[in-house]
C-alpha cells in the first residue's frame, strides 16, 4: 500500500511539474498583464541581443516593472534548449552550476511617478547560477505562490565561438525583390575545428533586427571547403527591407517632441496623442538613425540621467551611436529612469479611407515582442476614417511599425500595405550557428555576428 501512495505522489507531481512547464512557450513572452517594459539584453547595451560569450566575462541584464505597485517573490529558472528552442534532455547539473531556482532580489518602487509601479531587475551568471555550456537558453520568471503562476519568458543565447562567419549584403536573387529586399551570404571559418559531416551537424539562425517571428532557422552550409563553409544560396536569406522605423519620442512630459500632438496630466497619470499618421508605400525613403525596432527607457527630465552614461548629454544619444557593448558603462543595476520613468496611455492614430478586408492592424516592435494580441490592435473608426487604439507606455523612446495581419495568415506580419520596402534601409542582421558533432545531445552555439546592412553591404 505504502509503495502504491508512493508512486501516486510521484506520478502527481510530476503531472504538475508538467503542467506549469506546459504554461511557458518557448519564445520571449510576457504572461501577465501587469508585467511591462521588459528589457533583457547584454549588460551595458541595452540595444543589444541578450547574447554573451561564455568566457568572455559580462553579463545579461533583465529588467521589468510590475504595475500592480506591490513587493512579490519572483522566482527564475534556465533551460537549456536545442536550435530550434525545444528544451534539451540534459539534466540542469549537466549545464549549471548552483541551484536552478532562484528568488529576484533587487527591486525598486517608483519614484516621484503618478502611475505606481515596482521594478524587477537580474543579472546572469551571479552567485546562484552560472552556465557551463554554450546554446540556447530559456530564461523563465514566475510567481512564488502553489501554481508558480507564468509571468514572463526571454530567450538568452550563451556563444563559445571558435569559429569566424564573415558576411556580406549581396543584391536579392528573387524576382522581383532587387529594390524591396535584403539578401546575405555569409562564410564560416573552421580552421583547427574539424567537422566530420558538415550538413548535419552545422545549422544557422539569421535574425533581422533580433526579431525571432520572421527568423530564418535551419540553414545548412551550401559549398564544404577544407577549412571553411559557404552559406550561399539564391533567395533564401532573403528579408523584406521594410524602412527605417515610427519614431516615438516621449522621453519629456513637459515639451512635445516631433511626432507627439498633444500631452495631458490626469490625477493618477499621463495621456500622449500621436499625430495621424498614413501609409508610407509611396514615400520616398529618408535615412535617419533609429534603434532598429528597440526602445529605451528614459525620463530626460530626471537630473541623474545626464551623467547616466560617460560624456553623455542623454542614455538615447549615447546608446544610437555606440558601435559595440564594450563603449557602454552601464552596469547591470537600474539607472535612474527606470525607477523615476512615468507611464502614459498613448493613442495611436492611422488613416485609412476604408477598411481592410478581412485582416486587422496592429502597432509591433520590441516593446511588444513583435506579438499581435488585442492590447496593441488598432480598431476600425468610419466616422473619422482612421484606425485607433491606446497603449500604455513608460517614458522614453520608442520604435515601432504598423503591420496588416490576414486572417488567412495568421502568423504573418505584412508591412508591405502600411510601410513599403526599400533596400536601401538600415537593417541590423545577427547570424547565429549552430554545432552538434556526432555523439553530443545538445547544440552548441560556435559562432555569432551581427552587424549593419549598411555597413556590409558589397563587400
Amino acid at each position: 500500500m505504502k509503495n502504491y501512495l508512493l508512486l501516486f505522489l510521484l506520478l502527481s507531481s510530476c503531472c504538475a511539474a508538467a503542467q506549469t512547464a506546459a504554461v511557458f512557450s518557448n519564445t520571449n513572452a510576457v504572461y501577465q498583464d501587469n508585467i511591462r517594459s521588459v528589457k533583457c539584453h547584454l549588460t551595458g547595451f541595452p540595444l543589444s541581443l541578450p547574447m554573451i560569450d561564455i568566457n568572455g566575462g559580462g553579463s545579461i541584464s533583465l529588467h521589468f516593472d510590475d504595475t500592480d505597485a506591490e513587493m512579490k517573490r519572483y522566482l527564475y529558472s534556465l533551460t537549456l534548449c536545442n536550435a530550434n528552442w525545444e528544451p534539451s534532455d540534459l539534466a540542469d547539473f549537466e549545464y549549471l552550476t548552483g541551484f536552478n531556482e532562484n528568488l529576484i532580489r533587487d527591486y525598486q518602487l517608483s519614484v516621484n511617478t503618478l502611475y505606481k509601479y515596482t521594478h524587477y531587475y537580474l543579472s546572469l551568471p551571479n552567485a546562484d547560477i552560472k552556465w557551463t555550456k554554450s546554446g540556447n537558453y530559456l530564461l523563465k520568471v514566475y510567481e512564488e505562490n502553489n501554481e508558480k503562476t507564468p509571468v514572463l519568458s526571454r530567450r538568452i543565447m550563451v556563444s563559445e565561438p571558435k569559429m569566424q562567419i564573415l558576411a556580406t549584403m549581396v543584391p536579392p536573387a528573387g524576382t522581383g525583390k532587387t529594390q524591396t529586399h535584403q539578401e546575405i551570404d555569409f562564410t564560416l571559418l573552421h580552421k583547427g575545428t574539424t567537422v566530420r559531416n558538415p550538413k548535419i551537424e552545422m545549422s544557422a539562425t539569421v535574425l533581422q533586427n533580433h526579431r525571432w517571428d520572421n527568423a530564418i532557422t535551419g540553414v545548412r552550409p551550401f559549398f564544404i571547403h577544407e577549412e571553411s563553409m559557404d552559406f550561399d544560396y539564391q533567395d533564401l536569406i532573403s528579408f523584406p527591407a521594410s524602412k527605417e522605423f515610427r519614431v516615438l519620442d516621449m522621453r519629456s512630459f513637459r515639451f512635445n517632441s516631433q511626432f507627439v500632438e498633444s500631452i495631458l496630466r490626469y490625477r493618477n497619470g499621463f495621456g500622449v496623442k500621436l499625430f495621424t499618421e498614413k501609409k508610407r508605400v509611396n514615400e520616398v525613403h529618408f535615412f535617419y538613425r533609429d534603434a532598429n525596432g528597440s526602445f529605451i527607457v528614459e525620463n530626460s527630465e530626471d537630473p541623474g540621467v545626464v551623467n547616466s552614461v560617460s560624456g553623455g548629454t542623454n542614455l538615447l544619444t549615447n546608446l544610437l551611436n555606440i558601435n559595440s557593448p564594450n563603449q557602454s558603462t552601464r552596469n547591470s543595476n537600474p539607472n535612474t529612469s527606470d525607477f523615476t520613468a512615468d507611464y502614459a496611455m498613448v493613442s495611436f492614430t492611422y488613416d485609412r479611407p476604408t477598411e481592410f478586408s478581412n485582416a486587422d492592424l496592429y502597432v509591433l516592435g520590441e516593446f511588444n515582442d513583435w506579438k499581435p494580441s488585442e492590447a496593441n490592435k488598432l480598431t476600425y473608426d468610419a466616422e473619422q476614417r482612421a484606425y485607433k487604439t491606446n497603449i500604455l507606455l513608460k517614458q522614453g523612446y520608442y520604435n515601432y511599425t504598423y503591420a496588416v495581419v490576414h486572417k488567412e495568415y495568421p502568423t504573418a506580419l505584412d508591412t508591405e500595405e502600411t510601410e513599403g520596402n526599400y533596400y536601401e534601409t538600415d537593417n541590423e542582421y545577427s547570424i547565429l550557428v549552430y554545432y552538434r558533432p556526432f555523439g553530443e545531445r545538445y547544440d552548441r552555439l560556435i559562432a555569432v555576428s551581427s552587424f549593419s546592412s549598411t555597413a556590409t553591404r558589397g563587400k
